[in-house]
């Protein structure tokens, strides 16, 4: 009966484009059986979803959660908030489905509740409550439940800053494999925060992190190189690390390319190129930097309707100098090079702002 039933799910799987067929072929109530239709929805729908059909893969996935699969149930929570899938965003049913899962015991899922609560995502933002789902997920060996926890305690979400522990939980997801929190305890140890002041230690976590595939650690080497600070200065050295955060489509390594481009080689074609990626994938300081090449015909023809379009963007991505830009028409853009000799646009020395790149430019 088994091999006659794994027979029909391979036939399935090659001759229809539907998940419903594989709905015709769920067995009674046997739990093994289940499991093994459960992952035939699974992966038809991760077909769907490399496709880009998410109502069809969001079927798919839907029927395995039916049958209790809770990894899928928390990933319709996360596809339920997702502007670009095919079907409307519905935070209710995100909601739902994530704490369904969560009470069936899928760490993944109180780790998406934690998120919720942390962004106000379809509730109402409680950091309190943030904290407690990340620690559920925690206890269970959620590695970026653990990172988060450890940011709660460094930045004082919610709670008394408190470093020690921020550290604790930094390397514990760290030890768990997550590069985001070795990047994180490289800032710990750059900054000087709760523990004495290290850049070479600082250095070996960022490049642990970005070898690990850590973007934000790419862009941190970067910088470092380029200034040398902890480090010989090279900016080929630098180019290399943003380029590789730029190949997974990091939108700060594209816009500090641009930076370079226009600042140290004076390229602003290829700065334009660097901007229009980095815009597209949501970063406010490309699209206004864009505006005002458009307004100034730097790296290619003037075009108003473009300088009115990227503003305009650049203001719904959360930029306040697009914002006073389009009620005072006056704006002052802040270049690499005057932050190497003045410090950042807040007059953060040049050492301090480099330790982070949040510290040096804002808007990342």
């Amino acid at each position: 009966m088994r091999l006659i039933l794994t027979v029909c799910l391979i036939m399935l799987l090659h001759s229809h484009n539907s998940c419903e067929a594989l709905a015709l072929t769920r067995p009674s109530k046997v739990s093994t059986d289940q499991e093994r239709i459960s992952k035939a929805f699974h992966e038809q729908g991760l077909t769907f979803l490399r496709a880009k059909n998410f109502l069809k893969a969001k079927e798919c996935f839907e029927k395995a959660s039916e049958l209790g699969n809770t990894e899928l149930m928390d990933r319709l929570a996360n596809m339920y908030t997702m502007e670009e899938v095919d079907f409307p965003v519905d935070h209710q049913k995100a909601y739902e489905y994530a704490q369904k899962a969560a009470a069936l015991g899928e760490p993944k899922a109180m780790f998406t509740l934690g998120s919720f609560y942390q962004q106000g995502l379809g509730v109402e933002r409680d950091y309190f409550k943030a904290k407690e789902w990340y620690e559920q997920a925690a206890k269970l060996g959620h590695k970026e439940a653990l990172n988060n926890l450890g940011s709660f305690y460094r930045f004082g979400l919610g709670i008394e800053k408190d470093y020690a522990q921020a550290l604790k939980h930094y390397e514990k997801a760290a030890q768990l494999g997550d590069s985001l929190a070795k990047h994180n305890i490289g800032e710990i140890y750059s900054q000087g925060l709760g523990v004495s002041e290290d850049a070479d230690k600082a250095r070996r976590y960022f490049e642990e992190a970005a070898q690990g595939g850590e973007p934000r650690a790419m862009v941190t080497l970067g910088l470092m190189h380029l200034y040398g600070v902890g480090v010989k200065k090279s900016e080929a050295t630098a180019m290399s690390y943003l380029e590789k955060a730029a190949d997974i489509h990091w939108p700060v390594a594209l816009f500090l390319l641009g930076r370079i481009s226009e600042d140290f080689h004076q390229d602003f074609s290829k700065a334009r190129e660097y901007y229009l990626k980095a815009a597209a994938r949501g970063h406010g300081e490309s699209a206004l930097t864009l505006a005002l090449m458009y307004q100034d015909g730097r790296g290619g023809p003037k075009d108003k309707n473009k300088y009115e379009e990227y503003l305009e963007l650049a203001a719904k991505l959360g930029s306040p100098v697009a914002m006073l830009r389009i009620k005072s028409k006056k704006v002052k853009l802040w270049t690499l090079k005057t932050l190497a000799v003045k410090g950042g646009p807040l007059g953060i020395p040049r050492k301090a702002a480099l330790q982070s790149q949040f510290a040096l430019f804002p808007d990342l």
